[in-house]
């Protein structure tokens, strides 16, 4: 385990659409950065149990940190228990929920890294989030696409909610001022064939009753043209007191909205980023990460301030537990993991 300090900052005032421009940009203070050895290609993190656990979807194998002593302390061998092709890892009241293919999910007792129980599902999924004591599962057939809402302790259905047609997902599902929010994305071919056509690309945010399982609203969030690779309008959803912040990816800054109302409550520009992808709240700052790239900023809306962190390799996902923001990167040929994380000091 490595560690230094880092506190790059830089200053610029950007304006928007989305709100009046920016202050200048303030000094912040230093960002610790722990560096922990683990895996070939650790990608998920998440906070349970009083520790940080880390994917390795190369090593088929989930590491367990200490956030005490920075330590990885023990390991759950997935190859060793069955379960190959992991790709999700969320926490559920306590428990680690892992997808083990594209139809198979599996949760695992923290305390032991034995298997609590074994769902397997008929229609395809590889995408697993966790909201309100649920799972919620993106399925699809060959010509529909459901939202799932799935409950942990039986693991039978609780409600299905119809996305529409093939490219369109729940890109994010959170829970919100007592409701259940679910980002849809959906991704409409226009032109072009080989690796790069042109997709149009129009998101949504759906209210959903979690006691009725009824849909009570829809709100658009705009739209936009790609070429290539589909890059949704919103890249990633978190939770703040205040309401939720959405990386808005095309755009290049994260807006603070209030869902039951639409009204855009704070606008916070990342140009530096050219597309500024998974984001976290800590605290009153906002932490993003840059899609596929090394920099990670520290954002805080109270003053406009920046600071921004190099972790040495691409990294796309970032998670947020025990006053620190964790960062899983590989670098190298011959892939060598770590776990960033990053603590304002």
């Amino acid at each position: 385990m490595r560690r230094w300090v880092v506190g790059i900052v830089l200053s610029s005032a950007f304006g928007g659409l989305w709100g009046p421009q920016a202050t200048a940009l303030q000094p912040q203070g230093e960002i610790a950065q722990d560096r922990i050895e683990y895996g070939e290609l650790p990608s998920v993190a998440v906070a349970a149990a009083g520790r940080m656990w880390v994917l390795d979807r190369w090593g088929e194998a989930i590491a367990e940190i200490d956030p005490a002593t920075n330590e990885v302390v023990g390991e759950i061998d997935l190859a060793e228990l069955g379960l190959r092709s992991a790709w999700d890892l969320v926490t559920v009241r306590g428990s680690l929920w892992i997808s083990a293919g594209r139809h198979r999910y599996v949760e695992l007792d923290p305390a032991t890294g034995e298997i609590a129980s074994d769902v397997r599902r008929r229609r395809s999924s590889s995408e697993l989030q966790a909201a309100r004591g649920s799972l919620w599962l993106t399925e699809s057939t060959r010509r529909k696409v459901w939202l799932v809402r799935m409950d942990p302790r039986s693991g039978k259905t609780v409600a299905r909610f119809r996305l529409g047609r093939t490219n369109t997902h729940a890109g994010k599902v959170v829970a919100f001022d007592g409701s259940i929010w679910a980002l849809r994305e959906h991704g409409r071919h226009v032109a072009g064939t080989g690796p790069s056509p042109t997709f149009y690309v129009t998101a949504s945010l759906w209210r959903i009753d979690p006691r009725s399982n009824e849909i009570v609203d829809k709100m658009p969030l705009g739209s936009t043209y790609t070429r290539g690779p589909v890059n949704p309008v919103i890249g990633d959803i978190a939770v703040a007191d205040g309401g939720l912040w959405m990386s808005r990816v095309h755009e290049r800054r994260l807006v603070l909205v209030n869902p039951r109302t639409g009204r855009v409550r704070d606008v916070q520009p990342v140009a530096e980023f050219r597309l500024p992808w998974e984001i976290e709240v800590l605290g009153e700052d906002v932490w993003v990460g840059e899609l596929n790239e090394t920099r990670i900023a520290r954002v805080e809306p109270a003053t406009d301030g920046r600071t921004f962190v190099d972790v040495d390799a691409p990294t796309s996902y970032i998670a947020a537990g025990f006053g620190s923001v964790w960062a899983p990167v590989a670098s190298g040929p011959e892939p060598r993991g770590e776990v960033v994380r990053l603590t304002p000091r």
